[in-house]
């Protein structure tokens, strides 16, 4: 959780003391001698409602269960990353992962395990991209991941990785999970996000209709 709401109020408060402090030794030529204690109760009661104003944003910004960044960021920041891929020239890969047979996992393991599952998975890609790299829980078991200044062997890098972890989740926790993963690229698949998602899904169902004939 930032601390930007806490950090503001708190220089808010302590400029306004220092005016006062300032306003009366021009007017008195001597500092207050009673401000400190005020003082410190003003600062302690700004950080209390910056810390506020903190939580209020976070949870404005983030999915209830897993901590992850919600839909309503996502819409928000990813038009502005876009701009800056625009003047950089650069690619941004927009990954779409959906965790297999999840209904079934809940039905038969019960709702508990499938939230301890998506929290597991949540850590899985937050361990496996950059600090840079915008990663949210899209809606139920579906995840996004945003990855600016990337190119096709980054991706699969990541692809990697995240199902390599996931192996070992499923061997930790004893029940089989496994991702789809598809991909889009910016901008040369689209300069929409929705279109994107919608490229990233497309890819991702014809792996899996791939894999499913693989298997057969």
């Amino acid at each position: 959780m930032a601390y930007t709401g806490r950090l503001l109020a708190v220089f808010f408060v302590f400029t306004l003391l220092m005016l006062i402090r300032t306003s009366v030794i021009f007017e008195f030529g001597h500092p207050p001698h009673i401000i400190p204690i005020p003082g410190i109760i003003a600062l302690c009661f700004a950080w209390f409602l910056g810390k506020k104003y903190d939580k209020a944003l976070f949870y404005s910004q983030r999915d209830s269960l897993t901590h992850l960044y919600n839909r309503r960021f996502i819409s928000q920041k990813v038009p502005k990353i876009f701009r800056k891929m625009d003047r950089k020239g650069e690619k941004l890969g927009v990954f779409v992962v959906d965790v297999n047979h999840f209904k079934t996992i809940n039905d038969t393991y019960g709702h508990e395990t499938g939230d301890k599952i998506l929290k597991h998975i949540s850590n899985v890609l937050l361990n496996n991209t950059k600090q840079r790299d915008i990663i949210a829980r899209w809606g139920g078991d579906e995840f996004l991941i945003i990855v600016p200044h990337t190119d096709q062997q980054g991706m699969e890098s990541i692809i990697h990785r995240v199902k390599e972890d996931v192996k070992n989740l499923s061997k930790v926790m004893k029940v089989k999970v496994s991702l789809s993963m598809g991909v889009s690229i910016y901008p040369d698949d689209g300069k929409e996000l929705e279109g994107l998602i919608r490229i990233s899904d497309y890819n991702m169902y014809e792996l899996k209709k791939h894999s499913a004939s693989k298997h057969k």
